[in-house]
């Protein structure tokens, strides 16, 4: 694990740019980094391997899906817009991207399971021995 992590902006009170890199076991890595300096945005995440990579741009469709008056269980809830959808730039060396569905996401599972956590009915969905164990 190694990281740069510091208050960039001029006055700046808190950090507001970090670079992460992390290596996990059986050798994955991960670089993860946000600046509030950034001029401008990229993809919100990249996954690459070597049979191919997945973009996904814009943040989690459900904050203006709720703003919206959906809710959790309605049709289309955490549906991605045309505008987010991931795409796969490189299928494979000679293939073109192409959108990829995503299923919707199940956030609503995690704190369902947290709350039966905290009543005592049921371990935590993700015991922080898990974000150890990654790190490690």
């Amino acid at each position: 694990m190694y990281a740069e992590i510091a208050a960039a902006r001029p006055g700046a009170v808190a950090d507001d740019d970090c670079f992460l890199a992390l290596e996990f076991q059986g050798g994955a890595r991960a670089h993860l980094w946000m600046s509030a300096l950034a001029p401008s945005t990229g993809p919100r995440w990249r996954v690459w391997g070597s049979r191919g990579a997945l973009e996904v741009w814009g943040l989690d469709p459900r904050k203006p899906y709720i703003v919206g008056g959906g809710r959790p269980g309605d049709p289309g809830y955490g549906q991605r817009t045309a505008a987010s959808v991931p795409c796969s730039p490189r299928a494979a060396r000679t293939a073109r991207g192409r959108e990829v569905p995503l299923p919707a996401g199940r956030y609503g599972d995690f704190y369902a399971g947290m709350a039966a956590a905290i009543r005592g009915e049921a371990p935590v969905p993700v015991p922080a021995q898990a974000g150890w164990t990654c790190s490690r």
